[in-house]
């Protein structure tokens, strides 16, 4: 009674409708509860949910475990009955860094699991910012090539002195 109440006008019209000729008024709390449930939630469709755990990419800043994450959860709401098989297809799949990628996919490499294939991944994470870290440390100075510009004197057939090109007294005079 209490939640026929507060449910408002349209929806107890909506439940009437639905129970005719039974009265609501007699029915139990679960039983309206189911009845709501059954009419207003929408199952969600697997198919568009696979769909996009295949083609689901890893976003620029995200992550490898924030990625991870996402996915296993995406994974999870496609209700497949093998979990494992699909993540471990689908999880490489949508990796940023094609280096990772194919670090995963070496045939040394053993991912039967989404935990499996986590591990190697963060791992390789690790190990590449720790080798950023050991270049970031050495004391490299990168010295620029400079190229100096060597200027040539020569003695001037106008003038007959021994000057830089251009810098000849008697540019722009008429010869007699």
């Amino acid at each position: 009674m209490a939640l026929l109440q507060h449910i408002g006008k349209d929806t107890l019209g909506k439940i009437v409708d639905w129970k005719t000729p039974a009265d609501p008024l007699n029915d139990t709390f679960e039983n309206l509860i189911t009845l709501l449930d059954s009419k207003f939630l929408q199952g969600e469709n697997l198919f568009a949910l696979r769909v996009q755990l295949f083609n689901e990419n890893q976003l620029p800043g995200q992550t490898i475990q924030e990625y991870f994450a996402y996915m296993t959860q995406l994974i999870g709401k496609c209700k497949f009955t093998s979990k494992e098989e699909n993540g471990v297809l689908a999880i490489p799949r949508g990796l940023a860094s094609n280096e990772l990628r194919q670090f995963l996919m070496l045939p040394t490499n053993d991912i039967t699991t989404i935990d499996k294939l986590q591990s190697l991944a963060m791992s390789y994470e690790q190990s590449c910012n720790a080798s950023k870290e050991v270049i970031k440390g050495k004391n490299t100075t990168n010295i620029p090539m400079q190229f100096h510009k060597v200027e040539t004197t020569s003695k001037c057939t106008r003038c007959g002195t021994v000057h830089k090109p251009r810098n000849c007294p008697a540019f722009g005079t008429k010869k007699i």
